[in-house]
């Protein structure tokens, strides 16, 4: 079926439109395609993918494949659709065009200190509900605010900034944290005069754990009442992921693994409307807590908990995988019930852990040691661990350590 080059930008533009899908890389065509799957029309990602020039188009696509697409876009059929492109003028490709964030100008600002531009692009363009493009974002000035001095406009205005404090808290939610930097910056810039209190509570959280795995901070001195808005729904997964951390943290010394198991079983029953990602996040952060108390047999022994990781890993997208399900991949390792051959291990390209490489080169050498079958290389391996742990101040390595 041919479908003119001007009809498929006009519909790549009305699919961004109505998902908010920018649909530029295959992780795009991927959850595209499990949209459609949610609303029972069967496309595939490499089909979506050949349809929108993410990969080359070697063959024409079947009328039926138009058809879906139509009827998944709330049209009676492909000729309908058809009609409605037609009459549809071509919209001009501005700079600031929502679908379109202009990286090269990003970069630019960047570069060159441009705090007037850098804050024009912030003006004009909304991708506080486009996940996708504000990750991209955010993991490039992540790289370049880590490269350069902390002080500075850029990190003034995105602190101020409505939008530009959406990319602060992602470009800032960093565990590797060296020599305290970005504890200080978030306490520097990010708190607002008004010291609103999902800021506050993210703020503590982050500070604490930090302290807690260095082991400059004890656990009892987590201001406890904190706890009180573990179930509030109002709150961004990333604070109360983190709030959770800190609650077993805080409790793990003092309970019965009965009762540990019943907080497990509240979390995941708070868990349930979360997205995989989030999900992730939540049970990644777990694993932290637990490893740090040396109890991860508690978790294991829960078996709700690891059906529930066990699925996040099984049902993966093959294209990204977060630092979160590197942790949970971690755990799997301990888990009598799963194990993972060398081949089937996920290793997740460097350019995903520009905020997060102490924990990935620390679970890169965890997984090499699990695959050396010389015993007194993995002996070596796993003191260069104990060792590196102790030195990024990520304690929480010896539950990890203390694997068979």
């Amino acid at each position: 079926m041919n479908v003119s080059i001007a009809t498929k930008r006009k519909l790549r533009q009305l699919f961004r439109e109505k998902t908010g899908n920018p649909l530029v890389d295959m992780q795009d065509a991927e959850k595209l395609s499990a949209s459609m799957a949610k609303e029972k029309y069967s496309l595939s990602p490499h089909t979506i993918a050949r349809l929108f020039g993410i990969l080359k188009q070697e063959r024409k696509h079947y009328r039926n494949t138009y058809e879906s697409i139509a009827q998944f876009l709330g049209f009676l059929n492909w000729a309908e659709l058809e009609t409605y492109l037609s009459n549809e003028p071509e919209k001009p490709i501005s700079l600031f065009h929502q679908s379109d964030f202009p990286i090269p100008l990003l970069k630019l600002a960047l570069v060159t200190e441009n705090a007037k531009l850098f804050k024009k692009m912030l003006d004009e363009y909304d991708f506080i509900k486009q996940p996708y493009i504000r990750f991209k974002i955010a993991n490039m000035l992540g790289s370049h605010l880590r490269q350069t001095a902390y002080e500075g406009e850029i990190i003034q205005i995105l602190a101020k900034h409505p939008q530009g404090r959406c990319l602060f808290f992602e470009t800032y939610v960093d565990e590797d944290n060296s020599h305290g930097q970005f504890s200080k910056v978030l306490n520097t810039y990010y708190l607002s005069p008004k010291k609103e209190l999902s800021e506050h509570l993210f703020v503590t959280c982050y500070t604490f754990t930090q302290e807690v795995y260095a082991g400059s901070a004890s656990i009892e001195s987590f201001p406890s009442n904190l706890f009180s808005f573990i179930y509030d729904s109002d709150f961004f997964f990333h604070h109360t992921s983190r709030l959770w951390e800190c609650f077993f943290l805080y409790h793990l010394e003092h309970l019965q693994i009965r009762e540990v198991h019943q907080h497990l079983d509240q979390m995941l029953k708070y868990a349930e409307p979360f997205s995989k990602s989030e999900k992730s996040w939540l049970l990644a952060r777990m694993i932290r807590a637990f490893l740090f108390h040396q109890k991860e047999e508690w978790l294991l022994l829960h078996k709700d908990y690891m059906d529930g990781i066990a699925s996040l890993v099984k049902d993966a997208l093959p294209y990204h995988h977060s630092i979160a399900e590197y942790f949970i991949q971690a755990l799997l390792l301990k888990d009598s019930r799963f194990r993972i051959g060398p081949d089937q291990l996920r290793y997740t390209p460097e350019h995903d852990f520009f905020n997060e490489s102490h924990h990935k080169a620390l679970l890169d050498t965890f997984f090499l040691a699990c695959t050396e079958t010389n015993l007194s290389k993995k002996k070596w391996m796993l003191q260069q661990m104990e060792q590196a742990g102790n030195a990024l101040h990520k304690r929480w390595i010896s539950g990890l350590l203390s694997m068979d």
